[in-house]
């Protein structure tokens, strides 16, 4: 199995970009331990740096622009793509967001975990779910990382 890293440093942050077989296995802010950035003439690096530069203009992506390793199951996918509704620069607590997809708040806890489990949080944009108090909540990254993310858009829709 062929696996390469690529870094990006903008929005504040830095995220690698893990390619399994020319498919997005993950994206990641921590660095891979002992792997290198590779070069950028990877198959899969077109489509992968188009979404970036969309994300970093601060649109709102639809869909998945390039092929997933291991994509999650359809009834995940469908949350996961639900999340793409929430413009950069909003956020919407884990409550109103399991309202909105399961038709009940009762559902939350659940949300948090499918959060969780997100191993491409920039495409399925889960960094901008946060507690019904306004506080971050979790983040793989880190809430410093999840918070910085979430001012970098607000100050790009602004």
């Amino acid at each position: 199995m062929e696996v390469k890293y690529f870094f990006i440093e903008d929005a504040e942050v830095g995220f690698w970009i893990i390619v399994k077989n020319n498919k997005v296995e993950r994206i990641t802010f921590n660095p891979p331990h002992g792997q290198e950035n590779c070069e950028r003439n990877y198959p899969v690096w077109e489509k992968v740096e188009k979404f970036f530069q969309d994300f970093l203009k601060n649109k709102q992506i639809k869909g998945i622009p390039f092929e997933l390793h291991h994509p999650p199951p359809e009834n995940e996918l469908r949350f996961y793509l639900f999340l793409q509704k929430i413009p950069p620069g909003q956020t919407i607590s884990y409550g109103e967001l399991s309202e909105k997809f399961f038709g009940s708040k009762k559902y939350s806890r659940y949300v948090g975990n499918l959060l969780a489990r997100n191993r491409w949080p920039l495409l399925f944009p889960c960094h901008r779910v946060i507690r019904k108090d306004g506080s971050p909540g979790g983040f793989s990254g880190g809430i410093e990382i999840k918070r910085r993310l979430l001012n970098w858009e607000r100050e790009g829709v602004s």
